[in-house]
């Protein structure tokens, strides 16, 4: 591949000319170089490469990806947003490069510290982030294979990327904050004045900003040129526009609202979805990627059956609690979006809509309630019948506590039902588009999958086990981002982002006055950016730190 044209700049000696001639570039440099350049920015001595008008500012016109400029798949999938430098990687696909970044990135490490359900920390033996994202990326995979398997015809010359499936898996809980649900509520709140907060806009926000990374470059002028280049458009993780897309679940606006429920991607990551879009994937607000669809429902699938698990050994529920839900949490599950559009007509019908939903939850441990043949005489109206029906409701209760206190016939239960899901899960292939086809789910699937996710929130997170544990993340969380925002606006520029990492600081103090300006919005996101990356753990040592009377360790937060 040629490379960015671009002089040495003038102001260096002749010898260091000379000899950086002799020495090639070797990829173990490029840390060196980015230092270098990092002490040039910071000092002003050498400003040829902040002048836009400087040779390596301009990369050739065949490395430029223009928003116009049209692709065909799979020549769309392998492109990559930001300058493709390191195209040639001993022979590994675009794509496999994509799942090493992410697999040795610092903010897929992070989430194995971020609760999933039951708080990190309180059990290795829970999910916690990192985990659910292992077993998505599992299911999905699987899921991929069995479509292309059974639609190999259909598909033509398209296959489902099963690299792309797993990456997006891996990436899709990426922008979760600490302590799960609560802290997204707390930062959404704080930042609706500043164009709001949401888990999947900040994965985005991650893997195309925030996560820089150049990957290896094999000349020192090209190096010179990313190095420069990545200040004014950050890379990201520089992924392949297939794996991007396949992240995208909502590839628009998000319009911030109190609460939950608010979808879509920050205003300033729109020209990301405009470039997909120019090269046809995640084409719009129902249209997405083949590989996007299966991710989603994948997650699904984990979360709906996975998260059960987790309660059920933490004894928050039995089976038992899934065929006798009361009247309040039977209208809360009714009314979520995705069980009413499984319901259709019946939703609006209370009777109907109750009834297709227990028999839903009911279907996860079928077999452990069908005791009627045991108990003949159970229907029968006498003394004997009375009996049984007593030993029936006994035997049916313990039944309910052995399964969810006995591993391996809870794992087998779930594992049959994850099974199930994945087998109901099928293609509409759209022979025109076919990356953009239709991924379904069978009717009975699909209800069980909406109503046990349902169950799972409204029955175990907002359960009187997980109240406390809420409340005092919320608080947490909120008291966080209020001391490091005022902290980030302080007049005083010798005390402006003190408390943020030093990446944080230098963007903040080289603004004037930030009250009552557009740079306050910069500064939040900042913030916003900094406590959503924390772990459970490294949240909890913050605010001990700032708030606590007693001195805190100096290792105890160093980031």
């Amino acid at each position: 591949m040629p490379k960015p044209p671009g002089k040495l700049p003038k102001s260096l000696p002749k010898s260091s000319k000379s000899s950086l001639h002799r020495r090639p570039y070797t990829p173990q440099r490029l840390l060196s170089l980015a230092v270098h350049h990092e002490v040039r920015r910071r000092t002003q001595a050498l400003s040829a490469f902040k002048d836009a008008t400087h040779p390596a500012a301009e990369a050739p016109a065949e490395q430029r990806l223009t928003a116009a400029e049209p692709a065909t798949w799979p020549e769309a999938y392998a492109r990559r947003l930001s300058v493709p430098f390191d195209d040639n990687y001993r022979g590994a696909s675009p794509f496999e490069r994509d799942y090493s970044r992410i697999v040795h990135s610092s903010a897929l490490r992070r989430l194995q510290g971020k609760t999933q359900l039951i708080p990190a920390g309180e059990n290795e033996v829970f999910r916690t982030r990192l985990t659910h994202s292992l077993e998505v990326s599992d299911i999905a995979s699987r899921i991929a294979l069995a479509l292309n398997l059974r639609h190999g015809k259909q598909l033509g010359g398209y296959r489902v990327n099963g690299h792309i499936v797993a990456c997006a898996s891996l990436l899709h809980d990426l922008g979760h904050p600490p302590f799960g649900h609560s802290g997204e509520e707390v930062l959404n709140e704080r930042m609706l004045a500043y164009g709001g907060f949401e888990g999947n806009a900040q994965t985005l926000r991650i893997v195309a900003r925030l996560e820089n990374r150049l990957g290896l470059i094999g000349d020192r002028d090209a190096a010179e040129f990313a190095i420069a280049g990545t200040e004014a458009a950050p890379r990201g993780m520089n992924l392949t526009a297939g794996t991007l897309a396949a992240v995208v679940k909502y590839p628009y606006l998000l319009q911030p609202r109190p609460g939950r429920g608010a979808k879509g991607v920050y205003a300033e990551d729109l020209p990301v979805i405009q470039r997909l879009q120019a090269l046809g994937l995640s084409v719009g607000t129902v249209q997405r990627t083949v590989e996007c669809q299966i991710m989603d429902i994948a997650d699904d699938i984990a979360y709906s059956a996975y998260d059960l698990e987790d309660t059920l050994e933490a004894g928050i529920v039995t089976p038992l609690d899934l065929v006798a839900p009361d009247d309040e949490l039977l209208a809360s599950i009714r009314c979520e979006d995705g069980v009413r559009a499984c319901l259709g007509p019946l939703a609006d019908d209370v009777e109907a809509a109750n009834s297709r939903i227990v028999e839903a939850l009911t279907q996860v441990f079928a077999s452990l309630f069908d005791l009627g043949d045991a108990y003949p005489h159970i229907q029968a109206d006498s003394a004997l019948g009375n009996r049984a029906r007593h030993i029936f409701v006994a035997r049916t209760y313990l039944e309910s506590v052995m399964h969810a206190r006995h591993p391996m016939v809870r794992r087998q239960f779930l594992e049959a039902l994850i099974e199930r899901h994945i087998g109901a899960v099928d293609i509409d292939v759209d022979r025109g588009t076919a990356h953009c086809s239709r991924v379904v789910v069978e009717p009975e699937s699909k209800l069980r999958i909406e109503c046990l996710k349902a169950f799972n929130f409204h029955r175990v997170i907002n359960s009187r086990r997980l109240k406390m544990v809420h409340y005092r993340s919320r608080k947490i969380v909120g008291e966080l981002f209020d001391t490091l925002f005022e902290n980030a606006v302080e007049n005083d520029p010798k005390l402006r982002g003190l408390l943020l990492p030093d990446t944080m600081q230098e963007q903040l103090r080289s603004q004037g006055q930030l009250r009552g300006t557009a740079a306050e919005a910069q500064a939040a996101r900042l913030v916003a950016d900094h406590v959503s990356s924390l772990t459970d753990t490294e949240a909890l040592r913050l605010h001990a730190q700032l708030t606590s009377d007693q001195t805190g360790s100096f290792n105890a937060y160093w980031r």
